[in-house]
């Protein structure tokens, strides 16, 4: 085969590859996937092509998840989320900004101390950054989020447990909602939601939202780890209030898609 051909083909095929490669990336819906980072969240949003990650996990895992949903070499995200500065939920991260574009960051500056939040703070630095309190509302794609966790007043007060400043999102889709409660532990008002991220990966002391028969509960825990996740009394409620319980730690990686 002559030279000019072996260019021709490669160059034909390399063509051809990058169609197929990026074709993966095309979804025509709404899903949410909860990946399977171990002990730790890190939640990817998909919008129609919109993408919104909340938290990251406690390792790399997150940054190779994203990449069967957006090409490793042009990594785009519409918002970032971070729910609140412990590890196993900001780790992962910083990896991920290293190479993704990400159009917002949304979190609370806390007065919190750990090598992973302050180079949080250093690698978004120079990103448009906005602090979210309860009350405010975007769009995506005719998709609304509303912010319902925590107020202002209650970011100004003395803060003794770091969990209770996790923001907290309700996702409406026409008559569909999600709620996403990250490791909240405090009391609050929740609405019903038909999909929701349970609070501190199961754990005995995570606010408990409101359940109907046939609601889907997620719980996001590591394999046999360490503090006991998911704790049997959560376990006991969400059964016995009727919705179907999904785990990390047993199913993996966790899709779920909206077609309403």
């Amino acid at each position: 085969m002559k030279l000019n051909n072996i260019v021709l083909f490669i160059v034909v095929y390399y063509f051809f590859f990058l169609i197929s490669y990026r074709s993966t990336f095309v979804h025509n819906n709404l899903s949410i996937e909860i990946f399977d980072v171990g002990q730790g969240d890190a939640i990817l949003i998909d919008i129609y092509g919109e993408r919104i990650l909340i938290d990251g996990g406690a390792n790399f895992e997150v940054d190779s998840k994203l990449n069967s949903f957006t090409p490793f070499w042009d990594c785009k995200l519409s918002a970032l989320i971070l729910t609140h500065p412990h590890y196993d939920h900001l780790a992962g991260l910083n990896r991920v900004l290293e190479r993704c574009q990400v159009q917002q960051i949304m979190f609370n500056d806390v007065n919190y101390s750990s090598y992973e939040f302050e180079l949080f703070k250093q690698n978004i630095a120079s990103l448009n950054v906005k602090n979210v309190i309860a009350g405010d509302i975007f769009e995506i794609n005719n998709v609304t989020f509303e912010i319902l966790w925590p107020t202002k007043e209650f970011l100004d007060s003395r803060i003794e447990n770091i969990n209770n400043v996790s923001v907290v999102v309700v996702m409406r889709y026409k008559d569909f909602s999600t709620l996403f409660l990250g490791d909240l532990e405090k009391k609050i008002d929740l609405p019903h939601a038909e999909f929701i991220k349970i609070a501190h990966h199961g754990a005995s002391n995570g606010v408990r939202p409101k359940i109907r028969p046939g609601d889907v509960c997620v719980i996001s825990v590591g394999e046999d780890n360490r503090f006991g996740h998911p704790h049997e009394e959560t376990l006991k409620y969400l059964e016995d209030s009727g919705c179907e319980v999904l785990r990390t730690d047993l199913e993996g990686d966790i899709s779920f898609r909206i077609t309403k």
